[in-house]
């Protein structure tokens, strides 16, 4: 599976911010497959989520924007929709 647009940014601003699933998910309270599955486009990404992923980055000052996580959380909703029509 390729990694989506939001995968992607979530991925860049770990890596930049020299966090690793395990210590995002602990930071988080959440497990590193989840996170995987969000980075990789596996899972839907909740909607809370997307707010407390910015959170997390905001506090390691990582340059996400949340408007634009937002964006590419409902693109992938829509995208996924479509699939199920299909």
């Amino acid at each position: 599976m390729s990694i989506n647009y939001f995968g992607k940014k979530v991925r860049e601003a770990r890596k930049n911010t020299n966090h690793t699933l395990m210590t995002m998910a602990t930071a988080m309270g959440t497990t590193p497959g989840f996170l995987s599955a969000i980075e990789t486009g596996r899972s839907k990404i909740p909607t809370d989520w997307v707010e407390k992923i910015y959170d997390f980055f905001k506090e390691t000052k990582s340059p996400l924007d949340l408007d634009e996580l937002r964006n590419a959380a409902d693109v992938l909703d829509i995208k996924k929709l479509l699939e199920k029509l299909n």
